[in-house]
Parts: structure tokens; sequence; C-alpha cells
């Protein structure tokens, strides 16, 4: 009598344990689908616009007219990046719909990851092209500016690497092998 009742409390336990994950899978979807955070206050398209202007007139030293070419070019990038995005949106839900259907065939999941990966990588050659057309906006001094701001921005938090694990003891900042004497 006693085993009864200890599996009828492990079967209590692992049904609120499902139910917690899937309550947990519905909030991480749900929340990497929605457009806003809470933290994060949604700036006017003319504060956007602002505050772009003023730091590439900053950073960059633009001119007026170097800043609306760039403005034109943002603009057209952005809403390429929009239809992609939304592509790639439509093609994930599809995957995700395909693993969870009863009869999900290895087929069907394996050309929606080929036809996500072509997405990506329109995504990436699309990024690629956008700072390609910002350093032909700029003059020669702007592409050094712009090339400084962007090791800048793209540097990995101190401590840590691209491939996410810390330097090695002695290990330069860049990566490379570590130091003689460290």
């Amino acid at each position: 009598m006693d085993i009864f009742k200890q599996n009828r409390n492990l079967m209590i336990v692992v049904g609120v344990l499902i139910v917690f994950n899937l309550l947990l899978l519905f909030l991480v979807w749900n929340n990497s689908t929605s457009t806003s955070t809470t933290n994060e206050v949604r700036k006017s398209p003319q504060e956007m616009r602002a505050a772009l202007t003023t730091m590439l007139k900053k950073e960059l030293d633009f001119s007026d007219d170097q800043v609306e070419r760039y403005l034109q070019v943002r603009f057209e990038h952005h809403e390429k990046m929009r239809r992609l995005q939304r592509k790639l949106s439509g093609i994930k839900k599809e995957m995700f719909d395909a693993v969870l259907a009863e009869n999900s065939s290895p087929t069907i999941s394996d050309s929606l990851l080929a036809l996500s990966l072509e997405t990506q990588g329109e995504i990436e050659r699309l990024t690629y092209k956008h700072f390609e057309d910002l350093k032909n906006i700029c003059t020669p001094e702007q592409q050094k500016k712009l090339k400084l701001m962007m090791h800048q921005v793209l540097a990995p938090p101190p401590g840590e690497r691209l491939n996410g694990r810390p330097p090695l003891r002695g290990e330069r900042p860049g990566g490379g092998p570590p130091t003689r004497g460290n």
C-alpha cells in the first residue's frame, strides 16, 4: 500500500513539473516574439532620427548631405530587413508546427531548416551591404573613425571572448596565445 502512495506522489510531482515546463516554454516563446521590452521606453521616429543625426555628426563628422544620404540608405535597409525578419519568423513557426505535428517528417524539418539558414544568410549579406554603403558615404578620414567605432561596438565585454570561453591566464585580450612569463 505504501508503494502506491509513493507512486501517486511521484506522479503528482512529475505532473507539476510538466505544467511548469509548459508554462516556462510559453513564457519564453511569448517573450521572444514580443516587440517591446518593459524596461525600454520606445522613442518616436523623429527622436530616433535626431539622435542618429547627432551621433553621426559628433562621432563621424558627417555633413548634412552625408546624414541625409545615410538616413535614406538606412530606411531602405530597414525595410528589407523587416521583410526578411517576417519571412524568417514564418519559417520558424512552420518548423515548430512541423515538429509538433503528430506525423512529423524529418524531410520537412530539414527543408524548413535549409530555408531558415538561407534566409539568415540573406540577412547577413544585407547587413554587410548596409555597412558597405555606410563606408562608401564616408570620406577616407571618416572611414578610419568608423572602423574604430565598429571595433569598439563589436568588442567582447572585458574578460570574455567571442567564442564564449574566458581568456586563458596570460592570454592577450584580443586573443592569441598566452604571453611568456605569466
